[in-house]
């Protein structure tokens, strides 16, 4: 098993729940309290 890039991961700030749907498993939705940085939001962005 491939060891995990913890590089990946930023931390957003705070959110709250947004919603959830389904069962097992369930999906659970959250909303950022802030918008998410421009340069980071483009640079996660898949090109196409």
């Amino acid at each position: 098993m491939a060891a995990l890039d913890y590089r990946a991961f930023r931390y957003l700030g705070p959110v709250d729940p947004d919603g959830n749907r389904g069962e097992r498993p369930i999906t659970v939705e959250w909303a950022l309290r802030y918008a998410m940085p421009h340069d980071l939001a483009r640079s996660g962005r898949i090109a196409g």
